[in-house]
């Protein structure tokens, strides 16, 4: 029976857009759920276009066309900065002027386009990117815990646990009174010694429940083109996850190893909050036969996918992406890895996004003469994974680019960086057993110390090391371990596959997070 009475919800997340894609997905899933919500976005203008735009890509399924006019994307403010954290401090100066507009039931503004969106009820609950420790503040400064917020992860509960979980679970969160001690003792600055810790390889082991034991250099495999400090979003997250009333993660039992989730249920329990594991969160149909992905007028990319179906057959491409930002600081690991491709008559699509991107105009020469590859700067990742010409995905490990890949029965060759990324990649080789590690392209001084999972190898460091590796890979991926691993991607494929169905986990979770913090009455503290 149609419920009669709005009800609006405030989903809202930092400048991420590997943060913003599944939540997009989840504000799809909210619509078609309930018909009674109405869903207003708050996002920093820097990702409204590209919100729009995948929006309307949502829209055209015909299961959502008609609920088209219940989703609201909002910047609060305008700016013509693109570095993330800047434009981070901006989101969160202008967050409380549009939460009390929405509270008061006013027509709110989209600062980016000028769009105005009429007045709604105010807001029942707030779903909100657990990065966004000053949004979480400025609400409760106005309306304390009478609206809940449920914090927003798009991540494995692993990869979270050892960001920011306490201690006893292998995580680097809780350590304010350790760090504030050394700061009293030496004088030195807090996120000095915050990152320092962070930052810990003393080679400790590490164990994180689901995980297999790891060294504490084992996080950090690789040199990076840039600085990237990470202690205070750890610090920030834990403090999230402490001050918020529950958790809605894109991951689940079915989709991760059960003992991460158990314990990561089992940690925010022990502070009062519940978790809802949804699971990966993609697109209506995604990864059938049936459902067309769109390439967003790629016709480049488009014509050499469809040219190698033709030549090559199916699941005979490789495709290769180290998302928008990493990039290897050693470019002779890239040159080597073209060449063996190009010696081992493979086909491959390479996605070159990165800043720090470049590719030698020999190797260019090299590619288009072998007629076997595409270099590009952009690549409609989704449209490429679900293309029935592509068979593999040599990823750095980024959650989004997995889910997708895995959602399409893609299995993976890794090379990760940093963050998630060596958790996530060792969690889906020994546990679903999807994914092959690359471990002689690891750089610096932490990655050329031994894995521990694999009997205290150490990475050799060079050129010719990294070629061996790769040619072998190679030749695994089209031989028994290939077969095995499609095999095992298929499983996970309809696993991720059943979230959603009717009796579904994902269905099913949903249900109850909107039961607790949308339906529940709540009352003011």
């Amino acid at each position: 029976m149609p419920r009669t009475k709005t009800t609006h919800l405030i989903l809202a997340s930092i400048p991420a857009w590997g943060h913003i894609r599944p939540l997009l997905v989840l504000a799809t899933k909210l619509l078609l759920e309930r018909d009674d919500l109405v869903l207003t976005v708050i996002l920093a203008p820097t990702m409204v276009d590209k919100a729009h735009s995948d929006l309307e890509t949502h829209f055209e399924h015909e299961e959502l066309a008609p609920h088209r006019e219940r989703i609201r994307v909002v910047a609060p403010f305008n700016t013509q900065e693109h570095d993330m954290f800047k434009v981070m401090k901006e989101n969160i100066a202008a967050y409380p002027a549009a939460y009390q507009t929405l509270l008061e039931e006013k027509p709110i503004t989209c600062v980016k386009t000028g769009t105005t969106f009429e007045a709604v009820p105010a807001p029942t609950a707030i779903v909100m990117d657990f990065f966004a420790l000053g949004q979480l503040r400025a609400t409760r400064e106005i309306t304390g815990t009478s609206v809940p917020v449920i914090a927003w992860l798009s991540s494995t509960a692993s990869s979270v646990i050892r960001l920011c979980g306490p201690q006893e679970y292998g995580g680097l969160g809780g350590s304010d009174a350790q760090i504030e001690a050394e700061a009293q003792r030496t004088g030195r600055p807090f996120e000095e010694i915050a990152e320092e810790i962070y930052r810990t390889a003393n080679g400790s082991i590490i164990n994180v429940a689901g995980i297999p034991p790891m060294y504490d250099h084992e996080f950090f495999p690789q040199l990076l083109p840039m600085k990237a400090p990470t202690a205070p979003l750890a610090r920030s997250a834990h403090l999230f996850f402490k001050e918020s009333d529950g958790t809605i993660i894109t991951t689940s039992e079915t989709y991760e190893n059960p003992e991460s989730m158990r314990a990561f249920r089992e940690w925010l329990g022990s502070w009062g909050k519940s978790t809802f594991g949804l699971g990966p969160l993609l697109p209506i149909g995604y990864g059938k036969p049936t459902v067309s992905i769109s390439s967003r007028g790629d016709t480049t990319v488009e014509a050499f996918l469809d040219k190698s179906l033709k030549k090559y057959g199916e699941k005979s491409v490789l495709f290769i992406s180290f998302g928008t930002v990493f990039w290897p600081t050693n470019m002779e690991y890239i040159d080597e890895l073209i060449e063996a491709l190009i010696e081992k008559e493979l086909p491959f699509l390479f996605c070159h996004a990165s800043p720090f991107a470049k590719i030698s105009k020999e190797i260019q020469k090299k590619v288009k003469a072998s007629g076997l590859g595409l270099l590009t700067k952009w690549a409609p990742q989704q449209y490429v994974l679900t293309h029935p010409s592509v068979g593999w995905f040599l990823t750095h490990g980024g959650h989004g680019g997995i889910t997708e890949a895995l959602a399409s029965g893609i299995p993976l060759i890794g090379w990760p960086f940093t963050g998630d990324q060596p958790l996530g990649i060792a969690q889906l080789e020994t546990h679903h057993k999807v994914a092959i590690e690359l471990v002689e392209v690891r750089t610096g001084e932490h990655g050329l110390k031994p894995i521990r999972r694999l009997g205290d190898r150490t990475p050799v460091g060079t050129r010719e090391a990294v070629g061996r590796e790769i040619r072998e890979v190679i030749d695994h991926v089209r031989g028994e371990k290939g077969k095995e691993m499609a095999v095992n991607a298929a499983r996970v494929k309809k696993e991720i596959a059943q979230l959603w169905e009717e009796d579904g986990v994902g269905k099913k979770e949903l249900a109850a997070f909107l039961e607790k913090f949308v339906d529940a009455p709540r009352v003011a503290a």
